[in-house]
């Protein structure tokens, strides 16, 4: 009975001395302020993103032409691919509309507000920025903070929505000419499948994806709504391209009015230097 009770004695003394012993410091590495920001944010900024506003606005008019000049072209769009990092380094180019673009960089710096990192300037005469995020239960918002020089306050916060990730990364589309806007405006005004006749009265069926192609119109094989604005009388309008740059593209007025799309040959008035509708080229009635 003593040897047993000396044998427990021992052991919970050893317990004791084990437990009083200073705890090892873990051996994975803690990540750096960089690593953690690149860590955070690469997932999340990856895409095209659109101003929420713009599109909220697209969805009550029906018309890029009256939203565009609603809205404005400021910062209208956001590309970006952190799938491409380099260096620590990744790209992010902010679309102004029909007044071009800018390219910046960020090398992962935090920025002024808690959840945002600064976007380092190519020229000296870019603005200012910052790029954040907001997350809810149904949606992911990229969040574009504009900084004046003289001031630290923000001047600017803009809201965007991401367009479909495949637009980003992916080899079959090239987004140089494949933008989250243009995604927008085909799947908001025009994707969907459609009937409609010919001037002989034939009736057809035609289908419009949301990524420009078309099926069931001879002759067409892609199409793109116009979406920038304001750079001259042609250039003023809602409009549809087929086949654009393409020898054997066509352009028409473009008229949505309910469940249909109206496309009409343009008609330019010398009178108002403007373009008009002409002949009514094709209508659209959307297949439900």
């Amino acid at each position: 009975m003593k040897k047993a009770f000396f044998l427990l004695a021992t052991l919970l003394l050893i317990i004791s001395c084990h437990n009083n012993e200073p705890a090892k410091e873990s051996s994975i590495p803690k990540l750096s302020e960089k690593d953690s920001l690149i860590q955070k944010f690469t997932p999340i900024i990856n895409g095209d993103w659109v101003r929420a506003d713009y599109v909220e606005d697209l969805k009550k008019t029906l018309s890029p032409k009256q939203s565009y000049h609603d809205i404005g072209e400021e910062e209208c769009c956001i590309y970006i691919n952190s799938k491409n990092i380099s260096k620590d380094t990744v790209w992010v180019i902010i679309s102004y509309g029909g007044a071009g673009s800018a390219e910046y960089i960020t090398t992962f710096k935090k920025g002024v507000r808690q959840n945002s990192i600064v976007l380092d300037r190519i020229s000296p005469y870019d603005k200012g920025y910052q790029l954040g995020f907001k997350i809810s239960e149904n949606d992911t918002a990229l969040i574009l903070y504009s900084h004046d020089d003289k001031d630290s306050n923000i001047a600017i916060e803009r809201r965007y929505v991401r367009a479909r990730d495949e637009l980003t990364g992916n080899d079959t589309i090239n987004s140089a000419t494949f933008s989250g806007m243009t995604y927008y405006h085909n799947k908001l005004l025009v994707t969907g499948k459609y009937s409609y006749m010919d001037s002989l009265g034939h009736k057809y069926n035609a289908e419009f994806t949301d990524y420009g192609k078309v099926t069931g119109i001879m002759g067409f094989h892609t199409y793109y709504v116009e979406g920038v604005f304001g750079q001259g009388p042609d250039d003023d309008t809602d409009a549809i391209i087929f086949n654009r740059d393409n020898k054997n593209s066509k352009d028409y007025l473009l008229k949505i009015f309910k469940d249909s799309l109206y496309l009409f040959d343009d008609s330019f008035n010398d009178s108002t230097n403007s373009y008009g509708n002409g002949r009514l080229a094709y209508k659209f009635i959307r297949q439900k």
